[in-house]
């Protein structure tokens, strides 16, 4: 059966991550963007994924017939749609648009990013950041076990929150992430979702992870934009 990689990992159809299998925290597609000739193709080649990745039951010939995609085609775009961009997500849907025109298309979508520049339509780019970069993920439990020390101290809270921030920022550096790749490629630089990231793992009662406390630090400075 034919795998996928992904990251340091590798999986089947059906074995898809659910994660990767919620289509709609992929970066999507303008298809106003497109001319029609390549709007028409994207949008059989958008069908072929999504049939594939969340009809896992539905045959590859049965794709064919639907949406006129051969299954080398549909294995060659799932492996494409998988491959870290450079704005630091995955392809996506962008993925499926013409090759051809993919780069012409991303220069006029620039000029739309509004949505993109504010953190709207990146729910699933933060987890798939800890994914790639386990360290990561590390240090934010560090900082959680420290933070449920302080729990109910809004102020304390607060502040803990923007250090936790900006160390994460700093690791995210250290790894090699760019000044134009999520999260710095955000106005708030991934802020958002840090903070709904830490309220949802510390309801989940994690179990602690016994790891030398990370150092408080000093003055939280916001991030600045690329």
């Amino acid at each position: 059966m034919k795998t996928h990689p992904f990251g340091r990992t590798s999986f089947s159809r059906d074995s898809f991550p659910d994660e990767l299998r919620d289509l709609s925290v992929w970066p999507s597609v303008d298809v106003s963007a497109l001319g029609e000739a390549d709007r028409t193709r994207f949008l059989s080649r958008r069908r072929a994924i999504e049939l594939y990745i969340e009809n896992p039951q539905v045959p590859l010939a049965d794709i064919n017939v639907a949406t006129g995609i051969d299954p080398k085609t549909v294995y060659r775009l799932i492996d494409r749609c998988l491959t870290t961009h450079s704005d630091g997500r995955i392809y996506g849907m962008r993925a499926a648009i013409p090759y051809a025109r993919l780069k012409q298309y991303e220069r006029m979508h620039m000029f739309n990013s509004d949505n993109q520049l504010h953190g709207r339509g990146l729910a699933g780019a933060f987890s798939l950041l800890l994914q790639k970069q386990p360290v990561l993920e590390k240090l934010l439990r560090r900082y959680i076990k420290q933070r449920s020390r302080h729990h109910g101290k809004a102020r304390r809270a607060h502040k803990a929150l923007a250090r936790i921030h900006k160390a994460f920022l700093e690791k995210c550096r250290a790894v090699g992430i760019g000044p134009h790749e999520y999260p710095f490629s955000q106005a708030m630089a991934g802020l958002r979702s840090l903070a709904a990231y830490l309220q949802k793992t510390e309801s989940r009662a994690l179990i602690p992870i016994h790891d030398d406390p990370m150092p408080e630090g000093t003055h939280f400075d916001p991030p600045l934009v690329p």
